[in-house]
Parts: C-alpha cells; structure tokens; sequence
C-alpha cells in the first residue's frame, strides 16, 4: 500500500509538471506564420525574376545591332531588372518584418507568460488581416489632381495661367 501511495505522489508530480516559457514563442503566432509564408513567396518570385533577367540578357546578347530587335531587347531587359528589384525590395522588407515580429513575440509572449494571460491575441491577428486586406485593396496612389477630382474640386493645369485674365479684367 505504501508503494502504491508513493507511485501515486510520484506520478501525481510529474504530470503537474513545471510552468516553463516557451523558448520559441513565435511558432505559435499566426502573424509570424502568415510573415514568414509571405517573404518565402516572395523569394521565389525574386528567384523567377533573377531567371527573367537573364533571359533577356540573353535576348539582349543575341539581338541583331542597327535594327529595332535591339531596342526591344534592351527595354525587356531594363524592364526585368527593375522586376528584380521591386521583388528584391520586397523580399528583404518581409524578412526585416518577420525579424521584428519574432522580437516583438518574445516580448509580448514573456508578459503574457509572467500575467498568466492567454498568448497570442486573437483579436491582434484579426488586426493584421484587415490591415493586409486593405493594403492589397486600397494600393495608395500620390497623385493630387485625382485626390482633388476625388474630393469635388476643379482640376487647373496651372494656376498662374488662371490668374493673368482675372488680373487684365481688373486691369480694363
């Protein structure tokens, strides 16, 4: 009977167990996961894009000289750098978020652990999917003369143009 008690302690204890902190807090964050998914797609857009550039250097290479083959073949290849580029931009934007978002997890994951408060925030990851729906919905767009035919306003090519016939009518 006493084995049996002394078993019982035992197993009692270890299912109990210690309250550890997760080492890796971010594998648990669905914000982390959808970064992470995005910069991985994006890096194999910027691998395609690689591939582009040198196809079009190879177009750009082969391209009869004094015929228009190689102004094409030169814009093409202007074309697919810039391509490169932006996906290269972005590629190295989604890793510099998902670093922060790893830093921001263990800081936020360590309060919420210390609290002992549920981690992590559903209502936070609903936040960032309405913020990436209405980033890919709503692309922003600086263009001030479609802002002012946007808000009612008349759109003048210059204003000082407009401005010399007021003054030569006050002028008679």
């Amino acid at each position: 009977m006493k084995n049996l008690a002394v078993c019982v302690t035992a197993l009692a204890l270890l299912l109990s167990g210690c309250d550890k902190p997760n080492p890796n807090p971010e594998l648990l964050d669905p914000v982390y996961a959808d970064l992470s998914k995005k910069a991985e797609e994006i890096k194999k857009q910027a691998e395609a894009a690689k591939a582009a550039v040198v196809d079009a250097q190879k177009e750009a290479d082969a391209a009869v000289p004094q015929t228009r083959q190689i102004e094409y073949a030169t814009k093409r290849l202007n074309e697919a750098k810039i391509k490169l580029l932006r996906a290269e931009q972005i590629a190295r934007y989604y890793e510099i978020r998902t670093e922060s978002r790893v830093a921001t997890d263990k800081a936020e994951y360590s309060k919420a652990f210390s609290q002992k408060k549920p981690w992590p925030d559903p209502a936070e990851y609903q936040q960032f999917l309405d913020s990436e729906r209405l980033a890919t919905e709503h692309p922003t767009k600086w263009d001030a003369n479609a802002r002012r035919k946007e808000l009612g306003f008349s759109v003048k090519a210059d204003k000082k143009a407009d401005e010399k016939p007021a003054e030569k009518k006050a002028e008679e």
